[in-house]
């Protein structure tokens, strides 16, 4: 098994500065973001992280269209592998196991 952290983001304005000192020395970073990825939260953390000599791998699963089709809120996440099964399945996929 692969150690693991959570990070749930409460507050996402201003992200502060010791939230990127924490993750950035982490090897692996997965954002999953509820949001268009353009101007989001993970891109600005994702340029953070690169503005202080990050190293290691960020990936982030985000809406990457436009448009989000009329639909439940639990089907946009399931559409969007943004729900339990999907993060697990993108997270196995990243080379993680989950116990």
């Amino acid at each position: 098994n692969i150690d693991f952290c959570i990070l749930k983001l409460n507050v996402i304005n201003p992200i502060e500065q010791k939230i990127i000192d924490v993750i950035k020395n982490f090897e692996n970073i997965i954002f999953f973001e509820e949001s268009e990825i353009l101007g989001s939260v993970s891109e600005f953390v994702g340029s953070s992280l690169l503005n202080s000599g990050y190293k290691g791998k960020y990936s982030v699963q985000a809406i990457n269209q436009g448009f989000v089709r009329h639909c439940s809120s639990n089907q946009q996440l399931e559409l969007f592998s943004l729900d339990v099964k999907g993060m697990e399945k993108i997270i196995k996929e990243k080379g993680f196991s989950i116990s």
